[in-house]
């Protein structure tokens, strides 16, 4: 029953039975794993271990505030510059980092087409001063309700019938899209990126190798059940990469005296 009244209280579908905190995660087809999402920051200068979390999160798209923020809080900054991968795109957390003094850099995420042939989102230009969309055939989309649950805004074309695109754009009679009440913020984020040509190759170059690091001082497992108690064996994990990387820094006798 603790598997069950774990499911229902998450009010998630899919269970792991002996390992109720761990999800199934993983990609592409066939059973998943029970599963930890474990999230590391990594300081560009040293490359040490300055935050890390294990969380049941299935994916890291709504982690880039929560670690950034307890980043900032161990660093006691008042402000941090992060850069993440795609993973981690989220207009709520942009917005999130960008009151709370974190100037994120995230790639934008890949616009979503289940057709395959239609004009994504990314197509329809935002109007701010008249908080209207224009479509790629110059005509406008007008605000009209949206979802408060899912933070977005809708907007809907008066009619498409006789428009020359319609075949590139929806088969019914108007087109409708939708956007996050932080996508400006989202915008400014990948914005980041793309002014700085070299952050995607810095992000690479200082999280990877600590991660895959960690990996294989863990034998790419967890040895114990729990959210707990994988947190215990990733710090320490993290504890002896970071011994580690203080060893090459300082040098093992200048360690010793500053831990005197």
């Amino acid at each position: 029953m603790e598997l069950y009244d774990a499911m229902a209280s998450d009010e998630r579908e899919l269970g792991v039975l002996g390992e109720p905190e761990a999800r199934p995660m993983g990609s592409g087809k066939g059973a998943k794993p029970p599963s930890y999402n474990v999230q590391i920051a990594v300081d560009t200068a040293t490359h040490m271990i300055v935050h890390h979390d294990v969380t049941t999160e299935a994916t890291d798209n709504r982690l880039l505030y929560q670690t950034a923020q307890r980043t900032k809080t161990v660093l006691e900054a008042d402000t941090l510059q992060v850069v993440a991968d795609a993973g981690y795109a989220n207009a709520s957390d942009a917005a999130k980092c960008e009151a709370d003094g974190i100037m994120a850099a995230v790639p934008a995420p890949r616009p979503a087409n289940t057709r395959g042939d239609f004009y994504t989102a990314d197509a329809f230009k935002y109007a701010a001063e008249t908080d209207s969309m224009t479509c790629p055939a110059g005509r406008k989309l007008l605000r009209n309700g949206g979802s408060e649950r899912d933070q977005e805004h809708r907007y809907r074309a008066d009619d498409c019938s006789v428009c020359e695109l319609k075949k590139y754009c929806t088969t019914a009679e108007r087109r409708y899209v939708h956007r996050h009440v932080h996508h400006a913020a989202m915008e400014r984020m990948a914005q980041r990126i793309k002014d700085g040509d070299e952050l995607m190759k810095l992000r690479r170059s200082t999280v990877e190798h600590p991660f895959a690091t960690l990996k294989d001082y863990l034998g790419r497992r967890f040895l114990l059940r729990g959210t707990l108690k994988a947190g215990t064996e990733t710090a320490f994990a993290v504890l002896g990469y970071n011994i580690n990387r203080a060893i090459k820094i300082l040098g093992c006798q200048a360690l010793i005296e500053r831990l005197a």
